[in-house]
């Protein structure tokens, strides 16, 4: 139990890469993804560069939530937990602000 403790903190240290896309035609703001403040703001069908990310599967396990803030209204969805050596496309293709929901789409592909 305790290599396979190590080899996947090992695995997972060596980090993930992500990016945001607006696809609403909303300015975004506060964007907040597993613990780690971007400091961006994103424009309707904007992108934000790709970020790597390396974090412990304890930390990630409790954080895995994107947020953000649109149109008066701070927005938060969770996500799935990052893979090692992936490379995630998080969209946000749909923001409602009359009924505060957000909608997101996921694409995952293996980092090279």
């Amino acid at each position: 139990m305790l290599i396979w403790y190590c080899f996947a903190v090992l695995c997972f240290q060596q980090g993930f890469s992500f990016k945001i896309v607006n696809k609403t035609p909303y300015a975004i703001t506060n964007i907040r993804l597993y613990e780690y403040d971007m400091h961006i703001a994103l424009s309707p069908n904007e992108a934000s560069v790709v970020k790597t990310l390396s974090l412990s599967p304890e930390k990630a396990e409790g954080s895995s939530v994107l947020m953000l803030f649109a149109e008066n209204t701070n927005y938060g969805i969770y996500i799935e937990n990052p893979q090692s050596g992936k490379k995630y496309t998080y969209v946000i293709d749909s923001i409602q602000p009359k009924r505060n929901n957000i909608f997101i789409s996921t694409i995952i592909e293996e980092q090279k």
